[in-house]
């Protein structure tokens, strides 16, 4: 594997994780199934594209987005966490889509 297809990995890999330690410590086993789904949904989207996601832009701008929710969680702002997953959300599904259709 070249060393951006091993990074590539490594996030996609961290990312499941951090959502799946939210959707745990919410002990909320809704969100905990849509996430799984959300995830293998995404998998096989992409799978089926040949896609080598994420682009690097799209890792930078999801990290930074985990540190404002993880912030926000830190803080006990859940406000600002639950304001900032929603536009995680929103961008990053808005990525997938526009990937998938090009």
């Amino acid at each position: 594997l070249s060393w951006e297809k091993r990074d590539r990995e490594l996030f996609r890999q961290t990312d499941v994780r951090f959502h799946e330690f939210i959707a745990k410590a919410c002990k909320n086993e809704y969100l905990e199934s849509f996430l799984m789904q959300a995830v293998e949904a995404e998998k096989y989207l992409l799978w089926r594209k040949e896609l080598d996601w994420p682009s690097w832009n799209r890792m930078e701008e999801s990290v930074k987005e985990h540190l404002d929710i993880a912030e926000a969680i830190f803080r006990g702002d859940s406000d600002a966490a639950c304001k900032a997953m929603e536009l995680h959300f929103i961008f990053h599904w808005e990525h997938v889509a526009k990937d998938i259709v090009e």
